[in-house]
C-alpha cells in the first residue's frame, strides 16, 4: 500500500512541477500543489509550512481538507501549530523527511473529522535545494502504517525535486517584478 501512495505521491510531484512553471505567484499554485499532493497520498490534511521573517517561526502558508483549500484564519493557527509545528521544524532545521504513526489527540481533530476515526499519523518533508528550504509539505492520514527505509529517502527526493520548482518560480517571479 504504502508504495502504492508513493508512486502517487510521485506522479503529483510532477504534475506539481508543471504547476510551478506557469507565471503565476506562489499564492495562487501552493493551494493546487498541496491538494493533488495530499490527495495522492490519500491524506485527511495537508498543510505547506513557510517561514515568517517577521514571528520567526514556521506558520501555514495554505491548508488543505478534503471539504476544500483553506488558508488558515487568525485564531485557527493554534491546532494546527499543535498538530504539526514541531515535526515541521524538524523537518524544516533538518531537511530530512519525518514519518510518524502516532495517534493524534481527537482534541486537536477539527470538527468535520469529529465522526470518523481519528487521525494516526503522517509526513513531513522539505521543499529544499542545496542552497535553501522552501517550505515543508504535511500530510496527515487516517492509516500511516510504519514505513518502509527507502521510503523516506524517496520523500527527500520528491522534497527535492519541487524545492528546485519552487526556486526556479521564485527567480522567475523576481524577473517578472523587476521588469
Amino acid at each position: 500500500m504504502i508504495r502504492y501512495r508513493m508512486a502517487q505521491v510521485d506522479s503529483a510531484a510532477d504534475r506539481a512541477i508543471e504547476w510551478l512553471r506557469a507565471p503565476k505567484p506562489m499564492e495562487e499554485v501552493a493551494p493546487a500543489i498541496l491538494a493533488v499532493l495530499a490527495q495522492a497520498a490519500g491524506s485527511v490534511r495537508a498543510a505547506y509550512w513557510v517561514f515568517d521573517a517577521v514571528g520567526e517561526r514556521l506558520r501555514p502558508f495554505v491548508t488543505w481538507s478534503p471539504s476544500g483549500t483553506e488558508a488558515p484564519m487568525p485564531g485557527q493557527e493554534a491546532p494546527l501549530l499543535a498538530l504539526g509545528f514541531r515535526n515541521a521544524a524538524i523537518a524544516w532545521c533538518g531537511g530530512k523527511p519525518v514519518w510518524s504513526t502516532m495517534p493524534i489527540p481527537e482534541s486537536l481533530s477539527s470538527p468535520q473529522d469529529s465522526t470518523s476515526p481519528g487521525l494516526h499519523g503522517g509526513v513531513w518533508f522539505a521543499l529544499k535545494t542545496d542552497i535553501a528550504v522552501y517550505g515543508v509539505i504535511e500530510l496527515l492520514g487516517r492509516a500511516f502504517e510504519p514505513r518502509p527505509p527507502e521510503t523516506l529517502s524517496d520523500l527527500g527526493r520528491i522534497g527535492f525535486r519541487l524545492g528546485r520548482g519552487v526556486h526556479r518560480s521564485l527567480r522567475e517571479e523576481a524577473v517578472r517584478l523587476n521588469l
